[in-house]
């Protein structure tokens, strides 16, 4: 993924704790970001629900769909 992409966000089923599959929507990239004070950028930064979100890349899965130009 490149920033600028449209991306879909799933979350990653864990059938261990009864969670199924959710399709949380679709959001704009923007790259690696940052929570509270960590230093290191490890989580996706992505504008979603009009606001920029992180997501875990343990939990939850992208898919590409329209690349940037």
């Amino acid at each position: 993924m490149s920033p600028g992409d449209l991306i879909s966000i799933r979350r990653i089923p864990i059938l261990s704790l009864g969670h199924g599959e959710y399709h949380a929507g679709y959001g704009i990239y923007f790259g690696l970001g940052t929570r509270g004070q960590e230093i290191e950028p490890r989580w996706h930064a992505v504008f979603y629900n009009g606001r920029l979100a992180t997501f875990d890349p343990a939990y939850w899965e992208f898919e590409i769909v329209n690349e940037s130009r």
